[in-house]
């Protein structure tokens, strides 16, 4: 049997075919017919996002419906923050508009006395009404004897002194807890209504 010798040009036609061969399957293994999704950022949030109690319908204002100053329906997120730290009366007076807002403080007890103390029907000074919660409105617990406040013309009961102070912050939303289904203070909003509080002393 009669052997070939090798020759340079045979060993380079070999190595450039061998080469043209695997960079023919390489690309044929990265043909990709779709894309990759960029990397989720470390740390990113994509929980729907909730309504928070603003955003909710109000259908309860446990205050004044009317302004004191016009007369018009008020706007649940104007107000004038009246208080009386020594006698433990604390009140939301609502208004319909900031404009409202310099008049009621001139004349903040007596407005509160108007709207809070004093009997609708018979135009004469009343008690608060005292709620009688057993558990405290903010925490659930048993109510402390000693721990209350009068909020617009109502006695409210905490468990401690710091759950009083805590209510305030946010009365509306504790008050529904307390009077769920009052029907004197059902509240149909005006249209509109804009954000806006006032804090007076």
């Amino acid at each position: 049997m009669k052997a070939y010798k090798s020759t340079p040009i045979l060993a380079l036609t070999t190595a450039v075919l061998v080469m043209f061969g695997m960079a023919i399957l390489s690309l044929a293994g990265n043909d990709h017919n779709h894309q990759h999704a960029a990397p989720k950022p470390q740390g990113s949030n994509t929980a729907p996002v909730q309504k928070t109690t603003a955003e909710k319908k109000l259908t309860h204002l446990y205050g004044n419906h009317a302004c004191p100053v016009t007369g018009e329906p008020v706007d649940p997120e104007s107000f004038f923050l009246y208080e009386n730290k020594e006698k433990g009366i604390y009140a939301r007076i609502y208004l319909c508009c900031q404009g409202c807002e310099k008049k009621v403080k001139k004349t903040a007890e007596e407005t509160y006395m108007k709207f809070y103390r004093t009997d609708p029907k018979t135009g004469k000074s009343m008690e608060p009404r005292d709620l009688k919660n057993d558990r405290c409105p903010n925490t659930g617990e048993p109510i402390d004897p000693n721990a209350k406040i009068e909020y617009n013309g109502m006695i409210v009961h905490f468990c401690c002194p710091e759950c009083a102070k805590e209510f305030l912050k946010d009365p509306e939303a504790k008050m529904a807890k307390l009077l769920p289904k009052a029907d004197e203070f059902k509240y149909e909003a005006k249209a509109g209504s804009h954000s806006m509080k006032m804090k007076g002393k």
